[in-house]
């Protein structure tokens, strides 16, 4: 990755000193991060899920490539990600505004609410499950996990299903990921998909 400024004409001297290819463009990190999966699905390299952090996992229409690429995922998300509880109906509103005009821009048009995953973190209805996974450095890595069924809608206005699942340490610090696997997938494989991108972490 080269930040934009890198690819100015400013920074010409720079580029040729440092060896970069005269034909690099700007690309952001999440499209060069496509175009890894793409290279390595095409060489055939064996892999179960990809993990990301809420860099990544923040970008609605990145997890929607990768589940049109067939790829199973757990991305981190921000505890202010948007995600609904029942699924959303969308469309184009029929009436027109008050100048006129007819809307262009979809909209929810059922009365479903989106949440932010902090605030099903705080909910009553939200279910909790105490799990000791794994040994860790520190000891076994033990919280409290709650796996649920929630939609979210790319800026496309593509409705997904998908899973979230929200850790809660045992100093009450929450964590969300949102993962892809199919509507009969255990829990407890959900939970343990969503802890896996500490080897990764690990081997960096």
């Amino acid at each position: 990755f080269l930040p934009e400024a890198w690819l100015m004409p400013a920074y010409a001297e720079q580029r040729t000193a440092c060896g970069v290819p005269a034909e690099r463009v700007f690309q952001r990190k999440i499209d060069l991060g496509l175009q890894m999966i793409d290279r390595a699905q095409a060489k055939g390299l064996p892999f179960d899920r990809v993990a990301c952090d809420a860099f990544y996992g923040r970008d609605r229409q990145f997890r929607a490539d990768l589940q049109a690429k067939h790829v199973l995922y757990a991305a981190d998300i921000p505890a202010d990600t948007l995600v609904y509880r029942r699924e959303p109906r969308v469309g184009i509103p029929r009436k027109r505004h008050r100048r006129g005009r007819t809307p262009t821009r979809w909209k929810v048009l059922s009365g479903h609410q989106a949440h932010p995953v902090s605030r099903l973190a705080r909910s009553t209805q939200t279910t909790w499950r105490h799990l000791r996974l794994r040994p860790t450095e520190r000891g076994w890595l033990e919280a409290d996990f709650a796996v649920e069924r929630v939609w979210t809608i790319t800026k496309a206005g593509q409705v997904r299903a998908e899973w979230l699942v929200i850790r809660r340490e045992l100093n009450g610090d929450c964590s969300y990921t949102l993962l892809n696997d199919p509507p009969d997938t255990p829990a407890e494989t959900l939970i343990a998909a969503s802890c896996q991108r500490y080897f990764t972490e690990r081997v960096y």
